[in-house]
């Protein structure tokens, strides 16, 4: 069983000090591939921002230029309003959790946690102080006398994170440290490092490939491919208003429909899908007659017996335990489409509908965005 961590705060109040990252036109090579493609972000004072995206987009490549553990080939990487570009790890007021925690194996719970306080020449004296505080915030404090070898993957994650916190670091930088972790453990730090960045206040750059823990967290998704920035948001713009294909995607379920622009009415267009036509929302100047792609999220999509919107088949309906599944492909296409609905009776949640049966879909204009690509 996951204990909540005890967190208190590591600053006194007002004493909490900046941590506000620019990063410009930083591009990153190794040999002849660029990894990281001419970034721009800004991370504000105190935010908890993710980056987000496969392996190999250049997430964890940015995350490493922060830290100073790579040089980028262009660009320059500013803390504060001051540039860190060319300055070591050490005089970075920046700390990094690791994937792999990095403790060291031949020392014991304490010792880790104070090796950071001792590589900054801290005062002796207030060396164990900082340092119990550091372990009482997460709850290991039982633990100080043991090896790394000795705990368990979640209290080496703990330990990994009070080594990191204990200087007291303008920034915290994660880079996936919760994939080595299982399920159930992994959904339980959400929530411990999702209040430690409350209390504590300081800016979290956290690396992760799980939508999940990017969406629960965060202030603010950075999803990243091929070395940029796709879209930058809050959680739940990114979900409802993806801006590409590739978001829509790579952010929860999404179906992807091919359509024609019917009609244009400001923000509000009409689009031809199949032999019907439905609304939805665009930010972007269409013309009618356009081809477009539409992005619809399989909860939002209702299935009914009639009306103006495209008509389908039902395919397959699929038991997911709290929630049913509805396969169904467009007549006349070759698009197939997702449909849920929660399991929340015993009851069935499309009624009397079965495979093979015809359909036509509807859905709220706001449920569906026209994508720019």
């Amino acid at each position: 069983m996951v204990r909540n961590f005890l967190i208190v705060s590591c600053r006194a109040n007002g004493d909490r000090v900046a941590g506000q990252i620019d990063i410009r036109g930083v591009t990153k090579r190794f040999g002849a591939k660029t990894v990281v493609d001419a970034l721009d972000l800004q991370v504000e004072d105190g935010e908890f921002l993710s980056l987000l995206g496969p392996s190999g987009c250049g997430k964890s490549t940015t995350l490493r230029m922060i830290a100073g553990l790579e040089q980028p080939s262009e660009g320059r990487v500013w803390l504060n309003e001051i540039d860190i570009t060319d300055l070591p790890p050490h005089k970075r007021s920046v700390n990094t959790v690791f994937q792999s925690y990095a403790l060291f194996p031949h020392l014991n719970v304490a010792a880790n946690i104070a090796y950071a306080l001792k590589l900054r020449r801290v005062d002796r004296s207030k060396i164990a102080n900082q340092v119990s505080e550091a372990l009482e915030m997460v709850q290991m404090t039982d633990y100080a006398d043991h090896t790394p070898r000795q705990l368990s993957g979640g209290q080496q994650q703990r330990v990994a994170l009070a080594r990191a916190i204990v200087a007291r670091p303008n920034v915290l930088l994660l880079d996936e440290p919760l994939s080595a972790l299982d399920l159930k453990l992994r959904q339980a730090m959400r929530l411990e490092l999702k209040r430690l960045h409350q209390r504590l206040g300081i800016t979290f750059v956290y690396v992760t490939h799980d939508q999940g823990e990017a969406l629960t967290m965060s202030d603010r998704v950075a999803v990243m491919h091929e070395g940029k920035i796709l879209q930058l948001d809050k959680p739940e713009v990114l979900y409802e208003r993806p801006a590409t294909r590739y978001v829509a995607s790579f952010i929860g379920d999404a179906n992807l429909m091919n359509a024609v622009v019917a009609q244009v009415d400001g923000s509000k267009v009409t689009l031809k899908i199949g032999d019907g036509e439905l609304s939805a929302i665009s930010a972007t100047g269409l013309a009618t007659g356009a081809d477009v792609t539409v992005s619809v999220r399989p909860q939002r999509i209702q299935l009914l017996q009639q009306g103006s919107g495209p008509a389908g088949v039902i395919l397959e309906l699929t038991y997911l335990g709290d929630m049913v599944s509805a396969l169904v492909r467009l007549n006349g296409t070759d698009q197939h489409l997702n449909v849920l609905r929660l399991n929340i009776d015993r009851g069935h949640p499309f009624g009397e509908l079965k495979p093979g049966d015809p359909i036509r879909l509807g859905w709220d204009a706001e449920a569906a965005q026209v994508l720019v690509q």
